[in-house]
């Protein structure tokens, strides 16, 4: 399949995906029900998708808030470069298609009736259902840190309140101050974003409070685009050398185990306490409360799929979508949830009819804003096997560690119409 990453890139900007996928807006005679658990980018545009597959399915989307907050361009937020609201997306272009909307929590999945249970008590049937429950906190891996003390530590990983508390705590910050940010080992959300963060963070310490610095608490070894993003704080920050804004300690060693809340310190595993002003923990992560107490995670945390369907492993019926499924080699980002929701609705929409599912392409997109006018990214295009068992990766490419300054300019503003596109899809 002869996809560039210029053109792959054009298509995503351009909202051409569906002429890439392939995607059939043929209408079956069916009429079955589908509910789908969770609104954000691989819940809003599966259920978007499979009414557009096939109109005579009945479409529920379940989601607990009327609107959401994208993770996507948060750290814009915290840094003060973007406002919040420009975040914020609701669910009513959904609804005008003809999709069900109930906002509610749902607290159990019951495979074998093939029932959903709300926090209301609402009670509903499935012929199938797509779920993409996000991600959940693994806070017994460091001792001291809770959801309840995370509203004080903020890890800001899930957009919404804790995204302004850290923009308030970094714009607090006293010039000589250091920041700490702990990053858990991979598997977790967006796999960029705190290297992001970081450069972000250090633009604005930059501006407001050069003598302050960055520090990265890494868990793993290396990152993704870990040239580029390097050669970045080379050209801007100062990485490495003496007046450097950001610093790395990476390896097991680094991760943290321990918050000491009333000495603001933090524990790594080699036994070091490192004491920091402002402290952002991300904590390590699994597949969202649902899908764990549904039984449809494994020993790993996170949740098996056939990759065709991307129905579960465990239980059927159930199809799982975004940063909570397995999926060998995609990352878990807004955009792959974006693309798995499409080919989800595609092949949920053929098993509904009696049709076998196809293998479509999956396109990824990754953008990291590291400075002023001055952005990364990264694609990818990826095919199920026709079994299920494997993705192949097909095509892609990332950006060169060093370039010409206008191309930097030029992922940066193409990161924002990304932006714009992305959520046009999903939500308008």
């Amino acid at each position: 399949m002869g996809i560039t990453r210029r053109k792959l890139l054009q298509a995503t900007l351009s909202g051409s995906a569906m002429a890439l996928l392939g995607f059939s807006t043929t209408s079956f005679a069916s009429n079955r029900r589908v509910v789908v658990i969770g609104g954000g980018s691989g819940g809003a545009t599966a259920a978007r998708y499979l009414r557009m597959a096939d109109p005579t399915i009945e479409v529920i989307l379940i989601e607990a808030n009327a609107t959401h907050h994208t993770c996507l361009m948060s750290n814009e937020v915290i840094t003060g470069r973007r406002d919040i609201n420009t975040l914020r997306f609701n669910y009513v272009n959904l609804g005008r298609l003809g999709i069900k909307l109930i906002h509610d929590k749902v607290i159990a999945i019951d495979p074998d009736a093939r029932q959903i249970r709300t926090q209301d008590g609402t009670q509903l049937q499935y012929d199938r259902c797509i779920l993409s429950p996000g991600i959940d906190f693994r806070w017994e891996q460091i001792t001291g840190y809770n959801a309840q003390i995370a509203e004080t530590f903020p890890h800001a990983w899930k957009s919404g309140t804790q995204i302004t508390t850290l923009q308030q705590q970094l714009q607090a910050m006293r010039d000589g101050d250091t920041c700490l940010i702990a990053v858990p080992a991979a598997p977790y959300r967006c796999p960029t974003a705190p290297y992001e963060r970081a450069s972000l963070m250090a633009h604005y310490l930059q501006q407001h409070k050069p003598k302050s610095k960055v520090v990265i608490l890494d868990a793993n070894p290396t990152f993704p685009n870990q040239k580029a993003f390097v050669h970045a704080w080379e050209t801007l920050y100062h990485f490495a050398g003496k007046r450097s804004l950001i610093e790395r300690q990476s390896g097991r060693e680094a991760a943290v185990t321990e918050l000491d809340v009333a000495n603001r310190t933090l524990l790594t595993a080699s036994g070091t306490r490192i004491k920091a002003d402002l402290i952002n923990i991300i904590p390590p992560q699994q597949a969202g409360e649902v899908a764990i107490t549904s039984g449809l995670a494994d020993e790993s945390g996170w949740c098996p799929i056939d990759l065709l369907t991307f129905e579960s492993r465990l239980q059927s019926n159930i199809h799982i979508i975004g940063d909570a499924a397995i999926t060998n080699g995609m990352s878990k980002l807004g955009a792959s949830a974006n693309a798995q929701g499409k080919v989800c609705a595609a092949a949920v929409a053929a098993l509904l009819n009696g049709q076998p599912p196809t293998a479509r392409p999956l396109i990824e997109t990754s953008y990291a804003i590291i400075g002023q006018e001055f952005g990364i990214s990264a694609t990818a295009v990826f095919k199920s096997s026709e079994d299920g068992s494997k993705l192949d990766r097909l095509s892609g490419g990332a950006s060169a560690a060093k370039t010409a300054k206008w191309q930097h300019q030029r992922e940066y503003y193409n990161a924002h119409s990304w932006y714009n596109n992305i959520t046009r899809d999903i939500f308008l």
